[in-house]
């Protein structure tokens, strides 16, 4: 509900350099990276996964309306990585949940509803913001402080979610230890090159502030991220459904060309472009988001996935933080186009680079 706004909030209202909103969303996607890996590994230890799912939910939803009190920088980037912390804890835990649940060749299928369940409830959010803008021009700071009301009905909710049974394990083994890092030789392979497009994958902050400054109003701005999510849930569900019959690098490689287009599109642009080109960044994320999930899942051994997943997000996500604390710089130093080309450059090279991972893939 709030994300499409943070970027306008701290650069129009807080004043603070495009560099600064760099550090504050790179920060925050690296405490997120750490905090997936420890969710992974101890959701995989204790078989407590519903637990973390709602502890995360509640600290998220605690920092939202934080955002709204700051005055200066430091303090949005304060509630930020409060945010963020309950994410990362969040995270993974869920998306372990969503693969015991499901059979192995119906994983781009459940990650793929998952998906688009979860941007569908994004759209209603960022609708709900454009026209409290529009019809009410309510601040920021309000709509910050609002979040708080569907928060805390989605923490209602999930605190009806229960863990899956697991086989008992004897006394002397019962006790949580953490587990080992064993995994397969086309798990690192894919992760790898998953980590080299996360270079290029820099916060959508980046994007946002992008399509203000070249003409949009902060209304246009969020009714723009609503298209980006129609497309995005549009897509999602049929594109990693796709994926369990024709292999995930195929989906994974197009999302990756057209992340390439939609970031080169952007250095360009003018406000009419915006209109195209945000829909389109919506496509690779239907392309891509669920179909990683289960590729990873595909790559991981059965008693691994959380510690599968939670890996994937601490190594893609300090790709992330480079992405986002580059981009920041290359922002104020080099000028608005510069993080766009460069993310553009990486994204088209981790395209060529796929036929040497996919054998060991599908």
């Amino acid at each position: 509900m709030v994300y499409p706004i943070i970027p306008l909030f701290v650069t129009g209202v807080l004043k603070a350099p495009v560099a600064y909103l760099g550090i504050i969303e790179g920060a925050a996607e690296s405490l997120v990276s750490i905090m997936k890996g420890a969710s992974g590994f101890w959701s995989d230890a204790t078989g407590k996964r519903a637990s973390l799912v709602a502890w995360g939910y509640v600290i998220s939803n605690s920092a939202k309306p934080l955002l709204g009190l700051s005055t200066i920088w430091y303090g949005a980037l304060g509630a930020r990585l409060l945010d963020r912390f309950g994410k990362g804890v969040r995270t993974t835990a869920r998306d372990a949940m969503i693969a015991d649940a499901a059979e192995p060749e119906e994983y781009g299928r459940a990650f793929g509803f998952h998906r688009a369940m979860d941007t569908a409830g994004a759209l209603i959010g960022v609708l709900l913001v454009y026209f409290l803008i529009t019809l009410s021009n309510i601040s920021f700071r309000n709509i910050f402080l609002l979040s708080g009301i569907p928060g805390f009905i989605a923490v209602l909710l999930v605190m009806t979610i229960k863990d899956k049974e697991r086989p008992r394990t004897p006394k002397a083994e019962s006790k949580p230890a953490l587990p080992k890092l064993e995994l397969p030789p086309e798990y690192w392979r894919a992760l790898s090159l998953c980590a080299l497009f996360a270079v290029a994958n820099s916060s959508d902050a980046l994007i946002l502030l992008r399509a203000n400054k070249v003409g949009l109003s902060f209304a246009n701005v969020i009714l723009a991220y609503a298209c980006y999510n129609v497309t995005y849930m549009v897509g999602s569900s049929p594109f990693a459904k796709l994926s369990d019959r024709i292999g995930r690098w195929w989906l994974i490689g197009i999302g990756w060309f057209v992340f390439a287009i939609s970031y080169a599109g952007l250095a360009f642009t003018n406000d009419h472009w915006i209109w195209l080109l945000f829909p389109l960044y919506g496509v690779y994320m239907a392309l891509t988001d669920g179909v990683s999930k289960a590729l990873i899942a595909d790559a991981s051994p059965k008693d691994a996935k959380g510690r599968a997943m939670g890996l994937f997000y601490m190594v893609t996500g300090f790709g992330t933080l480079a992405a986002s604390t580059f981009g920041g710089w290359l922002w104020d130093a080099k000028g608005q186009a510069a993080p766009f080309i460069f993310s553009a450059a990486v994204a088209m090279l981790s395209v060529v680079l796929i036929p040497v991972t996919r054998p060991l893939a599908r």
